[in-house]
């Protein structure tokens, strides 16, 4: 199976618990699509984003040292949009 690079979050665990690791790449099931965007979709949304078509929702910006912040209030249910981290 192919793997892929991760952060990843067990949710019995505290936020402050984030491990990047190699896991197995995910397998859609049949109601579901695994997205892997390519250039010329990235493009194609970048022109939306810039002549206003589409405006994300973002609720929360965190730095990349607060990413277990940021996972602790998706935990917790409060986000009215996307959650960004930026590295």
């Amino acid at each position: 199976m192919d793997k892929m690079k991760a952060v990843v979050y067990n949710k019995k665990a505290s936020p402050e618990k984030l491990i990047y690791c190699d896991i197995d790449k995910p397998v859609p099931k049949d109601n579901e699509v695994l997205i892997k965007p390519n250039r010329v979709d990235l493009e194609f949304l970048t022109k939306l984003l810039e002549n206003g078509k589409i405006k994300p929702i973002i609720d929360r910006r965190y730095s990349l040292d607060k990413t277990a912040d940021a996972m602790k209030y998706l935990s917790q249910g409060h986000s009215t949009g996307k959650v960004v981290i930026s590295i």
